[in-house]
C-alpha cells in the first residue's frame, strides 16, 4: 500500500504539469495486486476468479474514463500505484 501510493506520487510528480498527492495512487495499487493476485492463482478459484478479473478490470476501465472526463483527477497518479 505504501509502496503503491510512494510509485503514484512520484509518478504524478513526473509526469503531469499540476502534480497531485493523495491516497488514490495507493487505492489503485491494492486494485492492481489483488488483479495480480487473481491472474496467479487463477486455478484454485475457478470461475469465482474470472468473475473477480472482469470485476477489476470493469472497475479500472470506468475509473480512467472518469478521470479523463474530469480535468482535475491526475490519472498519472493512479497509473503509478497501479504498475
Amino acid at each position: 500500500y505504501l509502496l503503491s501510493g510512494v510509485a503514484g506520487n512520484a509518478v504524478s510528480a513526473v509526469m503531469s504539469p499540476n502534480p497531485s498527492v493523495g491516497a488514490s495512487g495507493a487505492i489503485f495499487g491494492l486494485i492492481g495486486a489483488y488483479y495480480v493476485f487473481l491472474r496467479r492463482n487463477g486455478v484454485f478459484f475457478g470461475r469465482s476468479g474470472e468473475r473477480g478479473l472482469n470485476a477489476v478490470r470493469k472497475t479500472l476501465v470506468i475509473n480512467m474514463v472518469l478521470g479523463l472526463s474530469n480535468p482535475v483527477i491526475d490519472n498519472w497518479g493512479h497509473l503509478g500505484g497501479a504498475m
